[in-house]
């Protein structure tokens, strides 16, 4: 959060007081990991938006005693997590072994929430190509207008992402990543095992049930 282009944080450190408007965030958990008298420890898991030292404020508020934070650290942001952190002097020390390669990530690591669709390398040029697809639905759940999905190839790479068109029953390429060496990164694009159904691609976009199937992340 910012005020005038300064960081919240950086002017309470210095002292200074801004007020703030209420907003709605979401705290999805909150648990108590310590207390020893005046101070407590908490764990909180929470969503975008929420200000740490205007929650510790308002507990102190609800308590009737008042109340200020004295320490913060992030555990995890998205799939990344502080038992999975890698210090500068550890990664040095892996580019002098040339052992780097074990900390790289595919970039669809961000994206694990959005289901997938794999489609065949027909489907796959027309992505690269920018042009729209047809997915054809395996699920009870349809997809939403402007639904995001990552696409693979059969052989596990990551193509796209791609936004779908309710209107238009269609799904337009958003990104659409390089053919790069995906092996160089330690976690594998997954959309979860060998697909039992990959449809082709005909030359022409008008068949709907041509270009791919999607898939519940839950299984990724």
């Amino acid at each position: 959060l910012k005020y005038k282009g300064e960081r919240l944080y950086t002017l309470a450190r210095a002292g200074v007081e801004i007020p703030r408007e209420a907003r709605n965030v979401k705290v999805f958990r909150l648990d108590l990991i310590e207390w020893n008298p005046p101070q407590l420890t908490i764990d909180v898991e929470c969503g975008r938006g929420v200000y740490i030292r205007a929650l510790a404020d308002d507990l102190g508020r609800a308590l009737g005693c008042g109340a200020h934070l004295t320490a913060l650290q992030r555990l995890r942001t998205g799939p990344f997590s502080l038992a999975n952190s890698l210090t500068p002097e550890k990664l040095s020390e892996s580019v002098g072994s040339n052992a780097w390669r074990e900390f790289l990530h595919g970039p669809d690591i961000v994206v694990q929430h959005l289901r997938t669709a794999v489609v065949d390398h027909n489907a796959e040029n027309h992505l690269r190509q920018g042009r729209q697809i047809f997915l054809t639905w395996q699920e009870a759940i349809p997809a939403r207008h402007q639904e995001l999905c990552r696409i693979y190839s059969f052989d596990h790479r990551f193509v796209a992402l791609a936004r779908y068109d309710r209107a238009l029953g269609i799904w337009q390429p958003t990104k659409v990543f390089d053919q790069i060496d995906q092996k160089l990164t330690n976690t594998q694009q997954s959309y979860g095992g060998p697909p039992r159904q990959v449809l082709s691609a005909d030359s022409e976009i008008s068949a709907v049930s041509t270009l791919g199937k999607l898939l519940d992340p839950k299984l990724s």
